[in-house]
């Protein structure tokens, strides 16, 4: 393989990486930011963990664990953007000289239900990861264990 298809190939890992990880990022930061503090975190695996284990597996399966991710990624964005906007509307709400009680607990609504979205999403994408991997790889990227 040349130097330049490689080159390419690793920006191309890279671009999908951040996007994967950027879109993770700004769920969190959305997630854990004033008011939605007190909705909780979901739990689940630690993704930017996931990442720096997926380097250790073969090249098949890392190709098509970042194609998984290039397919979900524009859903995941449009996602955060979502969630960012219904976040901006909760803390609007909340500062508000008038307490709208009902807007307010619409808006809390539609935000768990972004959540969930999102959740979902990270869900069907950790489900399509693992159905890639053999049962040893799945245990090394998930557990983190060196095979």
């Amino acid at each position: 393989m040349n130097k330049s298809r490689l080159l390419a190939g690793a920006l191309l890992l890279s671009l999908a990486a951040n996007v994967f990880l950027g879109s993770w990022l700004l769920t969190r930061s959305a997630h854990h930011s004033g008011f939605a503090q007190m909705q909780g975190d979901p739990g689940g695996p630690r993704l930017k963990h996931l990442m720096g284990r997926m380097q250790k597996l073969p090249d098949e399966q890392r190709q098509q664990i970042r194609e998984k991710m290039r397919e979900l990624a524009p859903q995941m964005q449009a996602l955060v953007k979502a969630s960012r906007e219904q976040r901006q509307a909760i803390e609007q709400l909340m500062q508000a000289p008038q307490l709208d009680t009902g807007q307010l607990q619409a808006a809390f609504a539609g935000q768990r239900e972004i959540q969930e979205k999102m959740q979902d999403l990270r869900q069907q994408m950790l489900i399509g990861i693992a159905g890639t991997l053999t049962p040893e790889q799945r245990v090394q990227l998930f557990q983190g264990k060196a095979r």
